[in-house]
């Protein structure tokens, strides 16, 4: 594949999070396979952009983490990327789509911390959030409700 070429957008989980708080990751043996967890591949990607979502209303907030996991030595060590905070906006997915009507876009994206990470910000647009993945076989995403009205949150990714 091109690496000039991005790959198919999808869904970064299977269901939204509900999470109430980011989770400290910890070493361990076992592969992170979580909801939330995607290969990098070995095709020289080295990108991961992302457009978080949220069931929230307009000027909700929530937060999120981009966890990376490499193998080190027999461990799967976790290595936190960024975590930014998110505002939910005024534009919404399509009813039937894979993102639906009930789920915001954000035109906010504030990153607290992490390097090699760029969010753009747009006033009532879409803003995205692209993350270095270089060196790590899985990557993994995290939320955290962080206003009463954000009920769910996900995120399109993308990996190039």
């Amino acid at each position: 594949m091109d690496r000039t070429q991005p790959a198919s957008w999808a869904l970064i989980r299977a269901t939204e999070s509900t999470d109430t708080s980011l989770t400290d990751k910890v070493a361990t043996i076992t592969k992170p396979v979580n909801d939330g967890v995607v290969a990098v591949g070995s095709d020289g990607r080295d990108t991961l952009e992302l457009l978080p979502l949220a069931t929230a209303g307009e000027n909700d907030t929530f937060a999120i983490r981009v966890i990376g996991w490499r193998q080190v030595l027999g461990l799967w060590a976790p290595t936190p990327l960024c975590t930014a905070n998110c505002i939910a906006c005024a534009k919404v997915g399509v009813a039937g789509q894979a993102v639906v009507a009930t789920q915001r876009f954000c035109d906010s994206i504030t990153v607290t911390s992490g390097i090699g990470v760029t969010p753009s910000v747009a006033a009532d647009t879409i803003a995205e959030l692209f993350v270095t993945i270089s060196g790590y076989d899985r990557v993994e995403v995290l939320f955290d409700t962080t206003a009463a009205g954000t009920t769910g949150m996900n995120a399109l990714y993308v990996m190039y």
